[in-house]
């Protein structure tokens, strides 16, 4: 059974506060029921029980916890099989906020991919495993279609938590596949992010053309 973690505590929090349950010392079970939530707030409800299941799965991805626990996968089968039944439901229904815009997320995570594949590559370095790039910010670069400083910039502005750790002999054995997997990653993202950049260069130009008319 999974041990508790950050996220899959606030996960089960975010539950009980969907289902109006409150902590409540005086009450004989130590809670109270409320009402349970809808509209505008069970939305942001879901937001954060989104988060919380992403902190989760990122935990279990890095080998913090030995499994994903059961009621978390539960829901996301249950939401996958309403995606395919055609409703979607709570917890995958998005919420607008100020901020970045979608298309500046999604470079963001695709350059993100990239030096995730930078970084395995580097912690893959040294082990007796096939597929080990030994140049994965030129390959990166390449891929992107972009100078290599500009790689290198992003390996300094990305956040250093998703970098691999030390690979224990029965963790080295995976991977190849994970290598393999990292690159089929990296070249779908940058795809994603030629396409994506490329449309910002579109709309920017029309901007310019709509404010010179």
């Amino acid at each position: 059974m999974t041990t508790p973690d950050g996220g899959l505590l606030r996960f089960y929090a975010a539950n009980d506060e969907m289902s109006g349950v409150l902590d409540d010392p005086a009450a004989p079970m130590g809670f109270r029921m409320g009402p349970p939530l809808d509209g505008a707030a069970l939305l942001e409800n879901r937001a954060k029980a989104r988060k919380a299941i992403a902190d989760h799965l990122d935990e279990y991805r890095r080998g913090d916890i030995q499994a994903v626990d059961t009621e978390i996968a539960t829901m996301l089968m249950s939401a996958l099989v309403d995606l395919d039944e055609g409703s979607v439901p709570p917890l995958l229904q998005p919420i607008r906020r100020r901020g970045a815009p979608v298309s500046g997320r999604i470079v963001a995570e695709c350059k993100a991919a990239a030096v995730r594949y930078i970084r395995l590559m580097a912690a893959a370095k040294g082990l007796a495993v096939v597929g080990v790039d030994s140049a994965p910010i030129k390959t990166v670069a390449n891929a992107f279609d972009v100078e290599r400083r500009t790689v290198n910039n992003w390996m300094r502005s990305c956040s250093a938590q998703d970098a691999p750790t030390a690979e224990s002999a029965e963790q080295a054995s995976s991977m190849p596949r994970r290598l393999e997997r990292a690159g089929r990653m990296m070249n779908a993202m940058a795809v994603r992010y030629k396409n994506e950049t490329t449309t910002q260069k579109q709309r920017r130009r029309s901007a310019t053309g709509m404010i010179g008319t």
